[in-house]
């Protein structure tokens, strides 16, 4: 029949993939905030143990598929319960483990859920309406210094905030969408660009949606997202045919020269004064600052704050004994047991940090395999428009990577999973 359990667990599952992008920026009041993603994740839960139960074979095949694509999250998960043998304090344990179990467990459900070519469409489809949503935020943001409640910078998010109270009385032009803060934004946008350029085919979506997103990641000054940037620019010719690389490479030789001499000139120039904008005014001088102080290895607060987090990570890795402090813990030590100053963070804004610190060698090992079992696939597949989109999404990941906050807050990185995960189930079988 038309709206059989498998059409239903389908629908609930995409819906759950749409609005995993969108967070808390949408959310119904019951005592307590409750996103749309996490209604439709208990609704594919329930329907998918229906599937099981009804389906001979169903579960062995889930079991089997989750140990041939989805080996790495079996083990994440694994450790991420077992670390709690080695918990120092439990006040962060609940909120952080719910979070990674249910992101896991998304992942994992796709390899149930997602049967052929034609759903791994459409997980693609909405993953670039998500994108184009998001930009349509993003300028909305840029243009009236307005914000969603899931960014830093909306006001409520500082009523009780000494450290950054000036931002309810400034107006801050900073895009995020529906993310936390600028560096997450930028670094799904990087994830984004090249799904946008394989997977879309008309031009007239294709384009604007492509130098939007470049344009927003130039705004934000993310350092790590302009390298990563960077690096999917000088990869592309090599996925590309010749008649393409007669027209990208000048383009690509002429950008980068005029990028050298801009940031040349931006360094050694004051702020041009014939221009009034006070939104242009404020991304000068933030993008000024950030070329000088790159230039002259300055060490600006925002620098060092990030090293000092970086250290502290280190540390508490190596303090583990290389085990991982575990689940929760890493929040707690930055708050009560700092190593280095740190400000108000408590994640250490780089996946490979966090990784590392939080879960341990053998976690952080089976994370690095992950990324080359990615890259080997794709490669051995790379006249696949799809093989690569994740290829390129991947490179730029590696450098974007060190700017979000926390992976498990991260929902673009599971989403992106869910993706690679089926497609090597559905094409690579």
């Amino acid at each position: 029949m038309l709206l059989s359990i498998s059409n239903l667990l389908k629908i609930s599952y995409f819906l759950s993939f749409f609005f995993g992008f969108i967070g808390f920026a949408v959310y119904i009041e019951l005592g307590i905030a409750i996103s749309p993603f996490r209604i439709f994740f208990v609704i594919t839960t329930f329907l998918l143990i229906l599937k099981f139960i009804l389906e001979d074979g169903s579960f062995f095949n889930f079991l089997r598929n989750s140990i041939r694509y989805g080996w790495f999250l079996v083990i994440l998960l694994f450790w991420s319960y077992l670390s709690l043998l080695w918990a120092v304090d439990f006040r962060y344990v609940p909120t952080e483990l719910l979070n990674l179990t249910i992101y896991i467990l998304f992942a994992l459900f796709s390899l149930a859920i997602i049967e052929d070519k034609r759903d791994l469409k459409i997980l693609v489809y909405i993953w670039v309406f998500v994108f184009f949503i998001s930009l349509l935020v993003a300028f909305w943001e840029i243009l009236t210094a307005k914000h969603l409640i899931t960014s830093q910078y909306h006001p409520k998010n500082y009523e009780h905030n000494k450290y950054e109270v000036f931002i309810v009385t400034t107006k801050v032009y900073i895009p995020t969408s529906f993310y936390g803060n600028q560096n997450d934004f930028s670094t799904y946008i990087i994830l984004s660009l090249p799904i946008i350029f394989f997977m879309v085919r008309n031009y007239l979506i294709k384009l604007p949606l492509l130098l939007s997103g470049i344009f927003i990641i130039f705004y934000t000054v993310s350092r790590a997202n302009l390298i990563g940037l960077f690096f999917q620019a000088i990869a592309l010719p090599f996925l590309m045919n010749r008649r393409f690389n007669l027209i990208y490479i000048p383009l690509l030789i002429i950008s980068i020269f005029s990028a050298v001499y801009t940031v040349g000139y931006i360094a050694n120039s004051p702020y041009p004064e014939f221009i009034k904008d006070e939104r242009f005014r404020r991304f000068y001088g933030n993008i000024r600052n950030k070329i000088i102080n790159t230039l002259k290895a300055r060490e600006d607060f925002s620098t060092l704050i990030r090293k000092n987090l970086y250290r502290s990570s280190f540390e508490y890795f190596l303090d583990s004994k290389g085990l991982g402090v575990g689940v929760g813990q890493l929040k707690y030590l930055f708050e009560n047991k700092p190593k280095y100053y740190v400000f108000y963070f408590s994640d250490p804004h780089n996946f490979y940090l966090e990784i590392l610190a939080k879960f341990g060698i053998i976690v952080f090992f089976a994370y690095i395999l992950f990324l080359i079992y990615i890259f080997l696939n794709t490669l051995n597949t790379i006249s696949n428009p799809m093989s690569k989109a994740i290829f390129l999404s991947l490179l730029g990941f590696l450098f974007g990577s060190i700017s979000p906050y926390s992976l498990v807050l991260f929902y673009p990185f599971w989403a992106f999973v869910v993706l690679v995960i089926t497609y090597f189930m559905v094409e690579l079988k």
